[in-house]
């Protein structure tokens, strides 16, 4: 017996939604489109078939028209607009099809619609707070495309989700993805008309980071190592949120996108991919508008301003989901790390940027700009593969090679090199706002000096892994102050930090210090800062955090400090230091006299040696107190932790 299939009937839809949409009536398709001439929807099934459409009948109002599709039931079909014959974008196009290769130039395209459920298994959005999060920006195709990757698919969405246990054991809980909406990646070095022009005669420049204009709704094919794009995102999703890692999206907007279609967007993705928040550009998109979304209203918002300050009386959010990206604590730290002047002041202040309502996004390098190894092996930009006569790319990288440009066998290059690594992990680890990790740094990923590599899909923005073994001893350090940070509330607040003694427990909760305890130098020439964290304002499970002193000696000379004495029966510990006694240094070996307070040249097989017998004097209260003297190596960052001390035998 043979069942007939029932016709395929088109009425007019309802225009609620753009894009395509299942309805219990049939398959709805919505479209905006600008002009009167006449516009066909066509949709092509697996069998061959296909079907048209004159969209011109089913107006709903505007520049809207709508078609519901009757009688259709099926799970995976093709679809393309034609406006005057002339192939048109379907902006809100949930997946393309015929794009899954990676490097082939698109011109025309059909978009895709597949019906297939996805078990989330009762996932719903971790919701990290803001002061908690360790942030991780990674491209999916450079994150594993490199053979030492050892992941299975490499470049993908799956590739990521092979490397999860690599990042729980790093410490992120955050993960940024650079672009991965449908852009494309071979985008034509002139403006042309795919219509008109010969393909043998268009010339193509790789996009490789995929910011500008793309089909937003849908995730990029080539990313995929399946068929199916949209599953297997949701599954690194998935697998993501299983080990605790939240993941954000980058969506640099093109100038001309619709700020409607920009929210509807953000809703999308929250709904169907289960995403955690959002990098946008505030110069096209809406924020306001976004931020005031009752859907977003749990979904963490990033840009680079939102020109918000809290009004009188009101009261922080329930749920904090704001932070601001800017590039004033890079430069800042960058100018600092290599010995500039006035640069304490600055420091001081983006130290403890935390807003009650805003959060701080504070790196020291990004995915545009140099890389940390880079930051210390070139003075100048070299951005000459990318075919611009290296006349792209900022200028203005605030970077120190150490004495020589580029590569060097030179041992004592090499250590101050390491340690200046070190310096500027620690700065970019340790402050009151959201650190951010670009992918690779934590090894010593490098992009031979190019600051901008957007048109490189080669070993400049494939991450090494190998780098991993070649530099063990910075990436053991590297992992080791992310754990340093998450291990020490004081580090992260939740609340903002006030700078004064509000628990009326005789100390601030954080205060600066110069060579003498309490005594701030002048600003303007010093390259000096001592930071105290009373651990009593990082009370938490019940106990005190520790009391933490963190030496930011930035000066080519060592610099002999004071400790600030510690109440009741403590005193300090060196906890971590950038300093590498066993290396080969360019600075010489030194030695500290505590009887005469002196600096001395030593031995190359010296040491700095502490005093821990200065200055003690009685409190009043059956207590003494002692500021102790101790000398920081040039050039370095020192810890010290507050430790019960050893009775007296």
């Amino acid at each position: 017996m043979t069942v007939q299939k029932k016709e395929v009937k088109a009425v007019k839809g309802s225009g609620l939604f753009q894009g395509v949409t299942k309805t219990e009536k049939g398959m709805e398709f919505t479209i905006s489109c600008e002009g009167e001439k006449t516009l066909i929807l066509t949709v092509y099934l697996k069998d061959g078939r296909q079907f048209d459409f004159k969209m011109n009948e089913f107006h709903i109002s505007g520049n809207l028209y709508s078609v519901l599709l009757t009688n259709f039931n099926y799970k995976y079909f093709e679809y393309t607009y034609r406006y005057d014959g002339q192939w048109i974008k379907d902006a809100y196009a949930g997946a393309v099809s015929g794009v899954s290769r990676w490097g082939e130039p698109a011109g025309e395209f059909r978009y895709c619609y597949r019906n297939k459920d996805f078990d989330w298994e009762g996932d719903k959005p971790l919701m990290l707070s803001m002061h908690s999060l360790v942030m991780y920006k990674l491209h999916v195709r450079g994150f594993t495309k490199h053979l030492s990757s050892g992941v299975r698919h490499k470049g993908t969405f799956a590739g990521v989700t092979e490397k999860i246990d690599y990042l729980k054991n790093l410490g992120i809980n955050c993960v940024e993805l650079m672009p991965v909406a449908e852009f494309e990646e071979m985008v034509p070095s002139k403006k042309v008309s795919y219509q008109l022009a010969d393909p043998a005669d268009i010339q193509y420049k790789m996009n490789f980071w995929g910011y500008g204009d793309a089909h937003y709704f849908a995730p990029k094919s080539s990313y995929s190592a399946s068929q199916n794009a949209a599953e297997e995102f949701k599954t690194m999703v998935l697998k993501l949120h299983q080990a605790g890692i939240e993941v954000v999206l980058d969506f640099a907007f093109a100038k001309h996108t619709n700020k409607n279609m920009i929210l509807d967007c953000l809703r999308y993705w929250v709904h169907e991919y289960h995403v955690d928040g959002f990098h946008v550009n505030s110069n096209v998109v809406p924020v306001e508008l976004v931020i005031s979304d009752p859907m977003l209203a749990q979904t963490k918002i990033f840009t680079e301003g939102f020109g918000k300050t809290a009004e009188d009386g009101e009261k922080p959010p329930y749920f904090k989901h704001l932070a601001e990206y800017h590039d004033e604590y890079a430069v800042c730290c960058r100018r600092f790390l290599k010995g500039d002047e006035d640069m304490v002041s600055s420091f001081e202040r983006l130290l403890v940027k935390n807003d009650a309502f805003v959060s701080s996004v504070q790196y020291i390098c990004g995915h545009n700009g140099m890389r940390l190894a880079d930051l210390v092996m070139y003075d100048q930009k070299h951005n000459e593969a990318n075919g611009e006569n290296n006349s792209d790319g900022t200028d203005f990288n605030y970077s120190w090679n150490c004495g020589e440009e580029g590569p060097t066998r030179k041992k004592k290059v090499k250590a101050l090199r390491l340690r200046q690594m070190k310096n500027a992990w620690m700065f970019a680890m340790f402050h009151q706002g959201i650190p951010l990790i670009c992918a690779g740094d934590e090894f010593g990923q490098s992009q031979e000096g190019n600051n901008t590599p957007y048109c490189q899909d080669n070993e400049y923005t494939w991450l090494n892994w190998k780098n991993i073994h070649k530099n063990r001893g910075f990436f053991e350090f590297a992992s080791e102050m992310i754990a340093l940070r998450k291990h020490h509330p004081v580090l992260h607040s939740a609340k903002p930090v006030r700078l004064m003694d509000y628990l009326g427990c005789g100390f601030p909760d954080v205060s600066y210090h110069g060579g003498k305890p309490w005594q701030i130098e002048d600003l303007a020439p010093s390259r000096y800062l001592g930071v105290l964290y009373d651990g009593r304002y990082g009370h938490e499970n019940g106990r005190d955090d520790d009391y933490l002193y963190f030496a930011y000696n930035m000066y080519w000379e060592p610099k002999l400090i004071g400790l600030p004495a510690l109440p009741g029966n403590m005193t300090w510990q060196q906890a971590v230091t950038t300093w590498d006694e066993t290396a080969d240094h360019e600075e010489k070996v030194l030695i500290y006299d505590a009887k005469t307070s002196e600096i001395s040249s030593a031995k190359t097989d010296a040491h700095i040696v502490t005093d821990g017998q200065a200055n003690e004097k009685d409190t009043g209260a059956g207590q003494r107190t002692r500021t102790e003297n101790t000398v920081i190596y040039p050039r370095t960052i020192t810890v010290f932790k507050s430790v019960v001390r050893k009775a007296k035998e």
